[in-house]
């Protein structure tokens, strides 16, 4: 038996564009990082560099040249583009356009007069490089001269230089070595060391990193793939072709594992080993890393990631108040109908004030420990959440609301929402006190989009949560420090007096009590040893929002009811012309939050400035009556405008998916059959008879018929034959098809297509 030596795989044109685009992914990890740190001042044009580079390797990577001469043009490509890039020596566009013309007659001119014209050609676009290249010239030696005699330098033609040669560089060096040699660790190594140590020094970019890593194994992948191939191919092995894409397959699913572990697992140092090189090098590198910081103080500040904010939270006392200017701190965009228009209440004021809109609070932060003179958190863990991800899942009933902020002015490191924010529309960090129990959330930027939860709950259902606090309410939103008696006492007295027995009443009870108090700003700060409850209740008798949420809190749980201040913005007034709330820095506010077993935290306004908030009585509709606040009568149209609404809707929807003949638009005669012919196509698939290449639809048709007839005796195989005269006629034919022959179409596909599904779920005999 003769051995006959197999030949060569073809190596097809998507095997090398496939490595490309993994190589061009890894490269372009480095001006990503580049991008997010902003330290270097190229901005986008290192995405050009690296382009270009990239572009420059992969062909001289393929090019029969020495590796001599293929490194030296890509060192005097990439100086060349760096010079540009930092000094913009070469003329713009616009003024070799505006000379090209001139020039073209200079031409014309020395070939037709046979002499030299007087006028030289780009004559502005020469000035241009002079000027700009002597510009060059002078800002190198200046900066030379500055940091040679110790003085520093806010020049940074010299860094955009570097890191624009040095971009090149590394990118030309990955793709050349990649596709020259395949040394995929050869070729990516620099690469990856210059994007780590990029994110190591500024503690950010992690996804720069993460995109390296992930191309870097494909990469890696892919070549010892075609290693293998090679070895098989010299020792005259015969392999199937198959074989390699179960490399690659098993390959990147074993490297996907590998990539999800390393970012599961925490990182782990070698303690010694760190604090041993620092000890012994960091004396050497200090007065370097002030050399380079005073040559390139020009550059721009290294970013640092957006701190932990839990320095945000620190403890809150209760002081004195102080007048709030009128100043804009930020716009509201919520979900929520909006209020009426001045122009609607004066038409009309009793339709435009029985609009139901609700009125919502900016919560920023709340507490639970009262100190006797502020408040405190028992805890502060941090996490960080990505964006649209809800940081837990709500149990309890309740709406959603969504709301988009746009800070005017700085507010801190804690963003904003209404009641307990579930979700945020970019990355974030929630701090907690347990695993459900939120503080408050932080995001890194001043437009973003919240959206809340809270409970959907009426007055009747509020009395009836009687039960039991869980133990992570009780531990956290009961305890007192040693108060004076007569607190409680009052409290007592207050709830006995309104004949409250359940929670819900208790708090009604105190808040309203409460709102009898003054609003003053210009309350001073109580002695230093004195409870600032007792000294508003008995001693001040006046105050602002922070000492009446204060109060209603502590009195509350002297009653042992579960309740913690909050604080941020109340709602400000909408502006129609923008359809937002434009809240105002003297919008400050603070108010108390009662905790009800089984639907969460609800809202108590116990300062007289503001109205207090409403529930409904019952799922009827009716609101509840407090105490000097009226009531509305337009709720009670709510259950019957959702009756009406979700009839509507239904009907919408059966007209969409069971819509009656009269209502749809006949299609023409042509396009059912184009239609039948199509889904006769696709449900065939099913049954594994797809068309061949070359076949043509009879063909393929008459082919489909013979099939169904050897699987089944039924004579199904009429409708195909039916439908492939058909679309051969519409097809192929100068007569339009009529609308009989549409109508016989639809019908023989109608027959076919549940025989054809029944037959592709019929098991295999």
């Amino acid at each position: 038996m003769t051995y006959q030596t197999p030949a060569p795989p073809v190596r097809s044109r998507s095997n090398g564009l496939i490595l490309a685009a993994i190589t061009l992914a890894a490269c372009l990890s480095l001006p990503w990082i580049l991008q997010i740190l902003r330290w270097a001042p190229v901005e986008a044009r290192s995405f050009g560099v690296t382009l270009g580079a990239f572009a420059v390797g992969l062909v001289l990577g393929h090019a029969r040249v020495p590796r001599v001469i293929a490194w030296f043009l890509a060192v005097a490509l990439g100086v060349e583009l760096a010079v540009q890039i930092s000094g913009q020596i070469l003329p713009p566009f616009t003024l070799l356009a505006q000379e090209t013309p001139a020039a073209a007659r200079w031409v014309w001119q020395l070939l037709t007069e046979r002499q030299l014209p007087a006028s030289i050609p780009f004559s502005a676009s020469w000035q241009h490089v002079a000027s700009r290249a002597t510009d060059w010239y002078a800002r190198l030696y200046y900066w030379f001269a500055d940091v040679t005699a110790g003085r520093g330098s806010d020049d940074t033609t010299i860094l955009v230089l570097g890191v624009a040669l040095a971009t090149w560089l590394l990118v030309f060096h990955a793709a050349y070595e990649m596709f020259h040699s395949r040394r995929t660790m050869v070729a990516l190594a620099p690469l990856g060391l210059a994007v780590v140590m990029n994110t190591s020094f500024a503690h950010m970019g992690m996804n720069a990193v993460y995109l390296f890593v992930g191309a870097a194994l494909l990469a890696l992948l892919w070549n010892s793939a075609a290693r293998m191939e090679m070895l098989w191919e010299r020792a005259n092995v015969d392999f199937s072709p198959e074989l390699r894409d179960d490399v690659l397959t098993v390959g990147v699913a074993l490297s996907a594992v590998i990539f999800v572990i390393a970012l599961i697992f925490p990182y782990v140092t070698f303690d010694r080993a760190v604090w041993f090189f620092w000890d012994n090098v960091s004396s050497r590198l200090e007065p370097f890393y002030h050399s380079l910081d005073e040559a390139f103080a020009g550059r721009n500040p290294i970013p640092t990631p957006t701190p932990v904010p839990v320095a945000a939270l620190a403890p809150h006392e209760l002081l004195g108040g102080q007048a709030l200017s009128s100043q804009a701190v930020m716009l509201v965009d919520t979900s929520d109908p909006s209020p009426p228009t001045p122009e609607e209440l004066m038409i009309d004021p009793a339709i435009a004030a029985s609009r139901s809109y609700p009125r919502r609070y900016w919560r920023q932060r709340n507490y639970d420990i009262y100190t006797g003179s502020g408040w405190d958190l028992s805890e502060r863990n941090v996490t960080s959440i990505q964006a649209d991800r809800a940081w837990r899942e709500v149990l309890q009933p309740h709406e959603l609301v969504t709301q988009t902020y746009q800070l005017l002015a700085p507010q801190g490191a804690l963003a904003f929402g209404v009641a307990e924010p579930i979700s945020a529309s970019v990355r974030y960090e929630i701090i907690t006190r347990g695993d459900d129990d939120l503080v408050a959330f932080s995001v890194a930027t001043d437009t973003y989009t919240v959206v809340s939860w809270l409970p959907d709950v009426t007055v009747t259902e509020l009395r009836q949560a009687q039960a039991p606090y869980p133990e992570w309410v009780a531990d956290r939103y009961l305890p007192l420090p040693e108060i004076p008696e007569r607190i409680g006492d009052l409290a007592s007295q207050i709830v006995d007096e309104a004949e409250a027995t359940t929670r819900y009443d208790q708090a009604r009870a105190i808040e309203a009590y409460l709102r009898q108090y003054a609003y003053d700003l210009t309350l001073p700060p109580p002695p230093l040893d004195q409870d600032v409850v007792d000294y508003f209740l008995f001693d001040a008798q006046r105050g602002f929002c922070d000492y009446s949420a204060t109060t209603m809190t502590v009195m509350l749980r002297t009653l042992g009811i579960a309740a913690r201040y909050a604080s941020g913005y109340h709602t400000g007034t909408f502006d129609h012309a923008i359809g937002a709330w434009v809240v105002q820095e003297n919008d400050a506010h603070a108010w108390t939050e009662v905790y009800f077993p089984g639907y969460g935290w609800f809202t108590f306004e116990p300062t007289p400035t503001q109205p207090v908030f409403e529930l409904p009585a019952s799922r009827s509709g009716e609101i509840d009556y407090v105490p000097g606040q009226a009531t509305s009568e337009g709720d009670s149209t709510v259950p019957t405008i959702l009756i009406w609404a979700g009839g509507l809707v239904a009907l919408v929807l059966f007209m969409v998916i069971w819509p009656p003949r009269w209502f749809v638009k006949r299609r023409p005669a042509s396009d059912r059959v184009m239609r039948a012919y199509a889904r006769v196509v696709r449900r065939a698939r099913w049954l594994g008879l797809q068309p061949e290449p070359g076949q043509t639809p009879r063909e393929y048709l008459a082919t489909l018929a013979a099939a169904i007839d050897h699987r089944t005796q039924a004579g199904w195989s009429q409708d195909v034959q039916e439908i492939s005269r058909l679309y051969q006629r519409a097809r192929y034919s100068h007569h339009a098809s009529t609308e009989e022959e549409g109508d016989r179409a639809t019908a023989a596909w109608k027959r076919l297509g549940p025989r054809l599904l029944r037959l592709a779920l019929k098991p295999a005999e």
